[in-house]
């Protein structure tokens, strides 16, 4: 009877975690250096369903885009761009050096230790939308 219901209270977590349709793990915020007015933002972002990360934004800054890098010829260029896939069943990692979310023109400094709110807009194949706020810790990474 005790691992029944263990068992059955595994299940029921999992199926909870699953219904969820959008996980984002280990996001943070690198700090700039003094007086800059750009960082950058990182994460993790799985979702059981396939749909496309399509905006965000920040009271922080007042642009905020989504940024691929690409090592080209030796030269590493980064550009903008205008939205996300995030594939069904798999783990889209946003990282230094790569796919990462640029805030610019920040309007206050950010210090390690501080939060920054963060606002993501996810779109689904059928055109609902999904909004996931956060607040990012801010490192020194």
């Amino acid at each position: 009877m005790k691992h029944w219901l263990t068992l059955v209270a595994i299940l029921t977590l999992t199926a909870c975690h699953k219904a969820e349709p959008i996980q984002i793990s280990q996001a943070w915020v690198r700090a700039p250096a003094p007086g800059q007015v750009v960082a950058a933002a990182y994460m993790q972002i799985e979702s059981n369903q396939a749909m496309v990360l399509s905006e965000v934004s920040s009271e922080v800054a007042q642009i905020c885009e989504i940024h691929s890098m690409k090592l080209d010829q030796g030269i590493m260029r980064m550009r903008m761009l205008p939205q996300l896939p995030i594939p069904a069943q798999q783990s889209i990692v946003l990282a230094p050096g790569k796919t990462h979310i640029m805030l610019i023109d920040l309007n206050r400094e950010l210090a390690v230790g501080q939060q920054v709110p963060l606002t993501l807009q996810f779109t689904r194949p059928d055109g609902s939308m999904i909004e996931r706020k956060l607040n990012l810790p801010v490192k020194a990474e």
